[in-house]
């Protein structure tokens, strides 16, 4: 095993440190480092640190006030203390804190909801709060854009509207697992309808349990803008669609998982009607939806995520291929093509052979990852080296549970 630099050694050239981890394996004395110009502080701990590394810890964030830009806490073990979260308010430049796994309690609520004051993104995924959530914290974050909530457990009922309602510039809300849950669709409606979220443009909703269609139409007819849309679980029927459609123009990123209502020819309106779209993944889009429909509008998309099925049974599966090309072709700003399985029984793809008309796709020049499954493929030699020369990039072949 390589040996720990002394801390001699590291205070010596602590003035070049801008990205510091601790993790189980810091001994004690790392504790004291002199750095004075860290932007990035992340904190990995196990049960065999001190309690006290937190005073520590707090000595040092007060030493980089000036620097620290973003803080990511992943400590299930010990309870984080007042003194390290007061330390943050300090901070001028901080403006994102991630927190993995942590504890609180006690004054630390309290000092944990002062420091988050001037942050522009807060994200939590595992938290465990003994006592009130929002303690006696009264504080409106006029900074906070950005909001990601996965797990909180609290001896007390979880508020989550309270911190909502107190970010009136918040543009992106991630939802997971039990917050989806408890932060409902029509909760949301409500706050956006009173004027708490005008800004809000961003949503990500995972793992959670279905919502209705009239519900989610309701929330997105009360967002001004929707640049990014990202959604699972929910009955995904046209009266959604047409909510979107008044955002079509300004919409970045739709993605739809485990909702099965989800058609082709919505994925086609989509893909036809959204000049500014980077990033599309849904379920499915039949290759007859595709010769069919209108040319794509979406010149600049750069991930393309969708399974893409043969279901023409007037054509051969080469010569919808061929088609299917003609229209990817024309996305000459794709960087990630990953032609998905809609059904693990599926196995009319694409075919990814120049005979089929794979040579078209020589245009993407821009392509950095290629992914297809779910189809069993029969390329040779002269297919791979031609992948390799027009693209330059890794093709990870999924294989099917049929091989």
């Amino acid at each position: 095993m390589t040996a720990l630099p002394s801390l001699d050694d590291i205070n010596w050239n602590a003035h070049h440190i801008r990205d510091l981890t601790y993790d189980e394996h810091s001994p004690p004395e790392y504790f004291n480092l002199t750095c004075t110009y860290l932007t990035k502080l992340t904190i990995n701990y196990s049960r065999t640190h001190r309690p006290d590394a937190w005073n520590h810890l707090a000595e040092l964030v007060k030493r980089n006030n000036n620097s620290l830009q973003e803080l990511t806490i992943c400590d299930p073990s010990y309870t984080t203390n007042s003194a390290f979260w007061t330390s943050l308010s300090l901070c001028l430049q901080l403006r994102k804190v991630s927190i993995m796994q942590a504890k609180l309690e006690g004054s630390a609520i309290q000092a944990f909801w002062k420091g988050c004051m001037g942050l522009q993104s807060l994200i939590i995924s595992g938290l465990q709060v003994h006592g009130v959530f929002f303690g006696r914290h009264r504080g409106v974050f006029h900074n906070m854009e950005r909001i990601e909530l996965e797990s909180i457990k609290s001896t007390r009922p979880v508020d989550q509207i309270q911190v909502l309602r107190r970010t009136p510039n918040l543009r992106s809300l991630h939802l997971y697992g039990d917050m989806g849950r408890s932060v409902t669709i029509p909760t949301l409606t409500r706050l956006l309808v009173d004027g708490c979220l005008p800004f809000l443009e961003s949503l990500h909703i995972f793992q959670t349990d279905e919502f209705s269609d009239d519900e989610l139409f309701s929330c997105l007819q009360a967002m001004s803008r929707v640049t990014k849309l990202a959604i699972s679980q929910c009955d995904f029927g046209w009266l959604h669609l047409s909510s979107l459609a008044g955002h079509f123009q300004w919409l970045k990123i739709f993605a739809v998982s485990g909702c099965e209502s989800v058609t082709g020819a919505a994925v086609q309106l989509v893909l036809e009607s959204c000049p500014s779209l980077k990033l599309i993944s849904a379920p499915r889009i039949e290759a007859s939806v595709i010769m069919n429909g209108w040319r794509w509008a979406c010149l600049n998309l750069k991930s393309f995520l969708v399974s893409i099925v043969l279901d023409s049974k007037e054509y051969s599966i080469g010569c919808q291929s061929r088609m299917v090309y003609v229209q990817l072709a024309r996305l000459t700003q794709l960087r990630v093509l990953s032609i998905k399985s809609a059904r693990e029984q599926e196995t009319q793809g694409l075919d990814l052979r120049l005979e089929s008309g794979l040579y078209q796709l020589s245009s993407l020049r821009k392509l950095r990852f290629l992914c297809y499954s779910g189809t069993i493929q029969h390329i040779s030699l002269e297919d791979v080296q031609w992948m390799r020369e027009h693209w330059q990039l890794p093709i990870y072949p999924v294989p099917s549970r049929q091989e």
